[in-house]
């Protein structure tokens, strides 16, 4: 079934041209033509590559901790868990040289459209002002985000869907993503919309009344996504993947409060390159229309 749906295959072929040959970029179920030929040797293998001693991290959070957990973590309980060498790790990935974009062509009434570009490292310096940077260009509550008062409002219906969330908080970089669903004859319009947005939040400062709003909505919302213990358990998991210190928690949101007007624009300079765009589609569209379409936007 996905193999003919635009909007799986569009998204799969946005993070191929995002990652390339790195294994961020192949689809996490597998492909047929590889889930196909694995055998049990190679279930053993991977196990035995990836799932040491070396590589583990436990964590817990909880209110008896030395009672019930200390007993089973301390190091003679596990003593026979091989160590072994870790896996040696794969290098980032890197951005494509220049624009491009990728096509599936179906029958469909509307077009699927992923565009963006390597995005940050969750330890970047630059991580709270691209925070607030993303929930003013697109990813804010409600219709005060930018790319959704642009495109479904401004520009008038057929353009659907549009959202553009920078994914953060990943060990590796990650793809600034922007996904529409259009009518065929939207699809220019929602690229040049889309890149002008992108285009003035790095030239232009953003309104006094924006930055307000997303500065207090980052910090107001920080607590509630820490209220279940599974949520806590698993930020000191990635706390430590990720190499953040050990504040980090307390120190976000004074940093997200922190941030100037300056600081977006400084950020979105360093991070929302419009030279390295990726378009993906799927739908009634070509390949010679796709890059047609992200020239006209790009000019």
């Amino acid at each position: 079934m996905e193999a003919d749906e635009p909007r799986v295959q569009a998204a799969r072929r946005f993070r191929r041209l995002i990652y390339g040959e790195h294994w961020i970029g192949r689809p996490e179920r597998g492909q047929l033509e590889t889930v196909a030929r694995i055998e049990r040797r190679h279930l053993r293998a991977h196990h035995r590559r990836l799932f040491t001693a070396r590589r583990a991290l436990i964590a817990v959070w909880g209110t008896s901790i030395r009672g019930d957990v200390a007993p089973v973590a301390r190091p003679a309980a596990v003593t026979s868990w091989k160590p072994r060498c870790p896996a040696d790790p794969w290098p980032p990935p890197s951005s494509p040289p220049a624009a491009t974009a990728s096509p599936f062509r179906a029958d469909r009434q509307q077009v699927h459209l992923c565009l963006g570009h390597l995005g940050l490292r969750r330890k970047d310096p630059d991580f709270a002002a691209v925070c607030v940077l993303d929930h003013i260009l697109g990813t804010g509550p409600g219709f005060t985000n930018r790319i959704a008062a642009r495109l479904r409002d401004a520009e008038g219906p057929g353009l659907l869907g549009a959202r553009q969330p920078i994914r953060l908080g990943r060990p590796l970089p990650r793809d600034v993503l922007g996904l529409h669903r259009h009518q065929p004859d939207k699809v220019d319009r929602a690229l040049v919309g889309f890149v002008q947005e992108i285009r003035r939040i790095r030239d232009e400062l953003v309104t006094p009344a924006e930055l307000e709003l997303a500065v207090d909505y980052l910090v107001g919302s920080h607590a509630l996504g820490f209220e279940r213990a599974g949520r806590r358990v698993t930020y000191l998991i990635n706390r430590e993947r990720m190499e953040l210190p050990a504040d980090e928690l307390e120190q976000l949101p004074r940093r997200f409060a922190a941030v100037t007007r300056e600081q977006v624009r400084e950020a979105a300079h360093r991070h929302l390159r419009p030279e390295h765009l990726c378009l993906a589609g799927g739908g009634p569209i070509d390949e010679r229309g796709l890059r047609r379409s992200l020239e006209r936007a790009l000019t």
